[in-house]
């Protein structure tokens, strides 16, 4: 009876441990702690499959996958957003990030490239509050890079547990939202005002 009990105790000790696994639907999230600076730390990491067919018939063997991953971190105590894939994807010159959350309307994001040039990071604060707001909110994401010399390639991820994977990532490096004065908002914008 006791060694029941034992047993009993452990799976449910044992099922408090599942439930605070720090994953959200396909999300993996590490929470540490930032030694340096003094305050917790994390990162978010969604895995995808990728496509570019040029990539595919001239590194990789056919029944290599091609993969793509999403992260969200902070570096240098600012919110980053970073694309890495296990393919060559461009360089700063010759390539564009563009990406589209849902039925949303599409972007071409402000990025650099990172040598050897499979990353690809979305730096600028206003750019990665934007992407962290639709990221919240909806259920996929649509990656496109396209590339002179390294076409084009593309990524789907599937976004259930973004909400959480955001406030783990960003926990020391908060975004913080453009800031607009109500005088600015009640002005027209002068390039698309047209009298009447």
């Amino acid at each position: 009876m006791r060694v029941l009990a034992v047993v009993c105790a452990m799976s449910v000790l044992g099922g408090c441990v599942m439930a605070e696994a720090p994953q959200a639907g396909a999300w993996k999230i590490e929470r540490g702690y930032d030694r340096i600076l003094g305050k917790p730390a994390g990162v978010a990491l969604l895995n995808a499959r990728s496509r570019n067919v040029r990539q595919q018939e001239l590194r990789y063997p056919y029944d290599q996958l091609q993969l793509g991953s999403l992260q969200l971190t902070c570096f240098a105590n600012a919110p980053v957003v970073r694309f890495e894939f296990n393919h060559r994807i461009g360089s700063n010159r010759t390539s564009r990030l563009s990406y589209r959350f849902d039925d949303n309307p599409g972007r071409e994001a402000e990025a650099r490239f990172l040598p050897p040039y499979k990353t690809v990071l979305i730096e600028d604060p206003g750019e990665v509050a934007r992407f962290a707001e639709q990221l919240r909110k909806s259920s996929t994401l649509y990656v496109r890079v396209t590339s002179h010399l390294a076409g084009t390639s593309t990524v789907e991820f599937p976004l259930k547990g973004a909400a959480l994977a955001i406030d783990a990532a960003y926990q020391s490096c908060p975004i913080e939202l453009p800031s607009k004065s109500p005088s600015a908002d009640a002005r027209p914008d002068p390039l698309y005002f047209v009298p009447t």
